[in-house]
């Protein structure tokens, strides 16, 4: 028996207990099974809280969220059901079926492409696609089956995570915004993005320049807005032109005077008139928030009495009930250390962030504690360009704790520690601080909340100097050291070995010595990946036989050629320096011909008329500048016998440079021009 020869009671059970979004695609049945869809779940569709479309890689998914629980279908405000994908396919023909959809006609097929698609929370979905040029039309013609269905008791919202990503401009249809502009962009675009755009329901943005933007711009209607790190200029702009609804302010300049401009502005009743809720967090300065209250217009309830509660239904959309592949969306486009200070949220969110960034978090090469400064340490990850703040250590004295934790910020929980931060205006960074007492408990805590959260397989470089610096024993922890002095003793040379016996790992080791010889054979000092040696005498021989690690800077007065060479015959036998990448020998003294070097047995050659292939790598201990080593472009090279590896071999003036590359000689051969 068909379903539309039912009694409309059976059939409105039926109905009752269907998903909704297996009701929407039975909507398109007939006409007549869309109309009986709609007349018996009215109710249910008024329980629908938003419609929202999500980009994520190529594709759209429309998701929908409740705002109470259906017990019958268990669906809920916890998360949303996604009923639909939409792509773009140059070849608009390779549909599984058609279907009318507000009198267009759209191809579609059953999508399984998600991220997890084994993943029961998302099952197989039809998915619209259609030819990029028809994507304008298609999506409005889906947009208007998806308003008339659900009713306009639903709210219709576009989430974009940039401005610059594709935007309809539809009937019933809000805008959700995440915007960070780099510091470069023109505010024309960006005012010309609002006036697009009128219906602007959330925004989000981080922006140096957001004082530029005119008054009179959309920008200021927004309903809610959230705006991250505003200085002081713009925080002064935004409360004198805001008109929306509700604003946040997160971590801004903002100082008394400011806050006390606001408070009159809308006490007149000049300005604000739709304002519900505003909340504003300072970077410092709790100071100017209880100075704002002790104005002679602000009213005050007896102390003994209880206030209400004000609370108004949240505009925007918490992070945590997207889907799966709209947080992953986000999540890809914030920088390691908003993801790094957004996992404190809450355990969740934590878990979120780390199942969705497994593979970029990999990427990570290391993270740095860098060396300290006023007492201070900063915490960054080195990438391709600049690097990456996460935070600042704060060593403090006694004195200077006592005083200073008295207008701590904030407190977090770190790996089971609850550490004071505070952010400071000078840097605009959350900056961690604890007494001294507590130093070694809160390194360790904040250590292993990088590992739990970035994956205990990151090494982290801890940069200090010797001997004045902290230097905690932690795992994954190595050590990059420079000795204090400019010029080490011999009997402080015993005491340093000492040191290395019991150090973590040495990373990266610079040292100027006087002394005539260096450390025993079995001294960890060898091992360390990368060695900056400033020798006052000859010390090549002693150096050259224990080194271990891949990359050395070395300078010394003199040496003999024949240590040289000899070097160069252990590394080609492969008896030695099998990691070894980079080398640089400089001779101080005067009237020593390294060019015999040159001539020396095993020695290649490349044709003069040839253009050699350039050796450089990056640094073992990045530092801002300067960053990989010296280039190496020779005509000069020499061959490992073991696995026919190519090192190049530069002389230049006092200078000897040695760079090993990874190609064996032919490969090394079809690079050279």
């Amino acid at each position: 028996m068909k379903l539309s020869k039912f009694p409309y009671v059976v059939q409105k059970e039926i109905f009752d207990n269907m998903k909704t979004t297996n009701l929407f695609w039975l909507s398109f049945a007939s006409k007549n099974m869309k109309t009986l869809i709609k007349s018996s779940q009215t109710k249910r569709f008024k329980s629908i809280s938003r419609v929202t479309y999500n980009n994520w890689v190529n594709k759209w998914y429309v998701c929908i969220l409740f705002k109470t629980k259906n017990m019958r279908t268990m669906e809920d405000c916890m998360g949303m059901d996604t009923i639909m994908a939409m792509s773009e396919h140059l070849d608009g023909t390779k549909h599984i079926f058609q279907l009318n959809v507000s009198g267009k006609k759209i191809g579609f097929r059953v999508s399984d492409e998600y991220p997890l698609p084994k993943a029961s929370f998302y099952p197989s979905v039809p998915e619209a696609f259609f030819h990029p040029n028809l994507k304008e039309s298609a999506f409005k013609a889906i947009h208007n089956y998806i308003s008339d269905f659900f009713g306009d008791t639903v709210v219709y919202l576009w989430t974009a995570n940039s401005y610059k990503h594709f935007i309809p401009q539809l009937p019933n249809l809000s805008l959700w915004v995440t915007m960070w502009p780099d510091r470069s962009e023109v505010t024309e675009n960006i005012e010309t993005f609002f006036a697009s755009y009128p219906d602007i329901k959330y925004l989000s943005i981080r922006w140096d320049k957001l004082q530029s933007i005119s008054p009179e711009s959309q920008f200021y209607e927004a309903e809610s807005i959230r705006i991250t790190r505003p200085s002081l200029p713009a925080v002064h702009t935004f409360s004198r032109n805001f008109k929306g609804r509700q604003a946040t302010l997160s971590y801004c300049e903002c100082g008394f005077v400011e806050l006390i401009e606001f408070m009159g502005r809308w006490r007149s009743g000049k300005a604000l008139q739709k304002l519900e809720y505003l909340k504003i967090t300072l970077t410092s300065g709790a100071r100017h928030v209880r100075e704002a209250l002790r104005a002679n217009w602000v009213k005050h309830i007896a102390a003994t009495e209880k206030p209400p509660t004000h609370s108004v239904p949240d505009l925007t959309m918490k992070l945590s009930k997207f889907p799966y592949l709209v947080q992953n969306e986000i999540f890809d486009h914030m920088r390691h250390s908003d993801l790094f200070w957004l996992s404190f949220v809450s355990k969740n969110m934590k878990k979120l962030i780390k199942l969705s960034q497994i593979t970029r978090f990999k990427c990570i090469s290391h993270i740095v504690y860098d060396e300290p400064m006023l007492d201070k340490r900063l915490v960054y990850i080195p990438c391709k360009n600049i690097p990456e703040n996460i935070m600042r250590i704060a060593e403090e004295t006694k004195n200077a704790f006592e005083k200073k934790s008295k207008i701590a910020n904030f407190q977090l929980n770190v790996s089971g520690k609850i550490i004071d931060f505070r952010v400071t205006k000078q840097y605009n960074l959350p900056e961690a601080f604890f007494h001294p007492n507590d130093r070694e408990s809160a390194i360790e805590s904040i250590h292993n909340y990088f590992l739990d959260l970035f994956g205990d397989s990151v090494e982290c470089q801890w940069i200090a100097n010797y001997p004045d610096d902290f230097i905690p024993h932690l795992h994954n922890l190595s050590l990059c050291i420079s000795v204090g002095r400019s010029c080490i003793s011999i009997k402080e040379m015993e005491a340093l070995e000492t040191f290395f016996a019991s150090s973590p790992v040495l990373k990266h080791v610079r040292l100027e010595t006087y002394a005539r010889e260096l450390f025993s054979p079995e001294s960890k000092f060898y091992k360390a990946d990368s060695i900056d040696l400033i020798q006052h005498y000859n010390a090549v021989p002693t150096f050259l036989h224990h080194f271990q690690g891949r990359q050395a800077v070395f300078s010394c007065s003199k040496c003999d050629i024949s240590d040289l060479i000899e070097f160069m015959n252990r590394w080609r036998s492969g008896e030695a320096f099998q990691k070894l990448e980079y080398l640089k020998i400089t001779i101080t003294s005067n009237g020593i011909p390294l060019n015999e070097v040159l001539t020396a047995y095993g020695v290649k050659h490349l044709d003069a008329t040839k253009t050699p292939p350039r050796h450089a790598l990056p640094k073992v201990l990045k530092p801002l500048f300067f960053r990989i080593t010296d280039p190496i472009i020779s005509h000069t090279y020499i061959v490992r016998d073991t696995d026919n590896r190519v090192a190049s071999v530069s002389i230049r003036e006092d200078t000897l440079r040695f760079g090993v590359w990874k190609e064996t000689e032919e490969e090394f051969l079809r690079m050279v021009e």
